[in-house]
């Protein structure tokens, strides 16, 4: 079981590095930043980045998932709904509160203006905060699972109704427009979360699985990004080009788990990097900062250098910052409880 946990931990910061990578390439897409627009054009990096953006907090959502099912049934955790609730809320939703008053409003502020409203919508009812919408959603997935994952209901059909569920709900929750504190968006991840225990459960030895699902994946974002810019596209067509890019994104996470799976035991001996293990115990707070500090790089680095070199900068500095900020805030009892660190 250590060997596994190692790999859904390796798993965990590999993303978490994604995530920071794909928001310092999101400003290449034209609509991310308010506070300037891009100099120069960089379609790749705005390719690269909706790649990015069909797997990295996706695999995030089976790790949860993983984990949870690990610990109910290796180790007797979660036991007590109420007392597992309350936990849970103190270490998703206290960050949440925190980050938000202390550090995203501000940001928001300053480069989008003060707008009650918004801010009311956006972070205080939680239909669009930021960086920040994984903790509401994770929240979320905890309690729908709770009762679910249970060892007896984890099997190929539920992982097929899961998906379904969270398909077709996640749609039609997106088309009434009900998102407060992140709900559609955890119903669209719920399929990810039954993935991770479904991983845990039925993993595989069978090596085909990397190349299988990095083929699949790939062909599934061509197609999928080639009817989303088809503005004459049939209901129907666009519906495949839906199921698709959930396809894509499935078979993106089960490339992630089985890659990084691999390499964990290749590399289960070998010394330990100190780098890696830093960032193992700082993920958490570079996740929750990141984001604004890329904010600051860009308006510095705006047509003054080529987009990749600028992506790489933001991307150094919003890790480096973060885990300084990080770093602080661990040094002192009440900012780690507050904060999550």
């Amino acid at each position: 079981m250590q060997r596994r946990l190692e790999t859904i931990d390796n798993v965990k910061v590999l993303m978490m590095l994604a995530v920071v990578l794909y928001h310092s390439c999101m400003f290449f897409t034209g609509s991310w930043f308010d506070g300037a627009t891009p100099v120069y054009e960089a379609s790749y990096l705005s390719i690269f980045a909706r790649w990015l953006n069909t797997f990295h907090v996706q695999t995030f959502a089976m790790a949860s998932g993983f984990l949870f099912y690990c610990l109910r049934t290796e180790r007797g955790k979660y036991t007590n709904f109420g007392k597992d609730v309350l936990k849970r809320g103190k270490r998703l939703l206290l960050p949440y509160f925190c980050v938000m008053l202390t550090w995203v409003i501000p940001f928001y502020v300053r480069y989008s203006g003060f707008n009650l409203s918004k801010i009311v919508y956006k972070y205080v009812l939680g239909c669009a905060p930021s960086q920040l919408w994984f903790l509401p959603m994770l929240f979320l997935l905890f309690i729908i699972f709770y009762k679910i994952l249970d060892e007896k209901y984890v099997s190929t059909k539920g992982m097929f109704a899961i998906a379904a569920v969270s398909i077709g709900g996640g749609y039609l929750l997106d088309k009434i427009g009900i998102n407060v504190f992140q709900v559609s968006t955890a119903v669209k991840y719920a399929g990810y979360y039954y993935l991770g225990a479904y991983l845990y459960r039925k993993e595989t030895d069978n090596t085909w699985i990397i190349p299988i699902s990095a083929f699949g994946s790939i062909v599934c974002f061509v197609i999928n990004n080639t009817i989303e810019v088809n503005t004459t596209a049939s209901v129907v067509v666009r519906l495949v080009g839906l199921i698709l890019g959930y396809m894509c994104s499935y078979m993106g996470v089960i490339f992630v788990y089985y890659t990084v799976k691999m390499i964990t035991e290749k590399l289960i001996n070998v010394k330990k990097s100190k780098l890696w293990s830093g960032l193992k115990k700082k993920s958490f707070g570079i996740y929750l900062f990141h984001q604004q500090i890329i904010y600051l790089t860009i308006i510095p680095l705006n047509g003054k250098v080529p987009p990749i070199v600028q992506v790489i900068i933001s991307f150094l500095c919003a890790v480096g910052v973060a885990s300084f900020i990080t770093a602080v805030l661990k040094r002192f009892k009440l900012t780690r409880i507050l904060y999550g660190v």
